[in-house]
């Protein structure tokens, strides 16, 4: 292991999304097959686990590049405008509605995190698309 940080950081990740798994199996199910209170913690546990697995490869491996990008850029003004753009989020939500605000703010991280303004639209659309579908008409849960 190249990196002992990366490594115990995924082992972490991999516990913690097994715990979750684990405790989620005892919230109770629904009847007629709909999905249950355990459905979205589940989805974060399969994702942690995804994402310690990567980073636990990624460790094993020694991924020592640094994109030239990241290296010239200032990661601190990148993370601070990140945080600005979520801590906007309560408060532009009210004003100009859920869709709009949510795609204004996947946009704007994934512009200050180098994405090509083009992929940042389309990812920016696809998210806000995928998460009215989930919620509004295939959970019915009003956004």
């Amino acid at each position: 292991m190249k990196n002992a940080s990366d490594g115990i950081s995924a082992l972490i990740l991999c516990l913690l999304g097994l715990g979750i798994w684990w405790q989620s199996g005892s919230f109770p199910s629904l009847e007629e097959g709909y999905p249950g209170p355990s459905l979205f913690p589940r989805l974060i546990a399969v994702g942690l686990l995804l994402g310690g697995a990567w980073i636990g490869v990624k460790s094993v491996q020694g991924s020592e590049k640094i994109t030239k990008e990241l290296k010239e850029s200032p990661s601190l003004l990148k993370l601070g405008g990140g945080v600005i753009l979520v801590a906007a989020y309560p408060i532009l939500q009210p004003l100009i509605g859920f869709m709009l605000t949510l795609g204004l703010v996947c946009l704007g991280v994934a512009l200050l995190l180098g994405i090509k303004p083009w992929i940042a639209l389309v990812s920016a659309l696809g998210t806000v698309l995928f998460i009215f579908v989930t919620f509004e008409m295939l959970l019915g849960v009003s956004l």
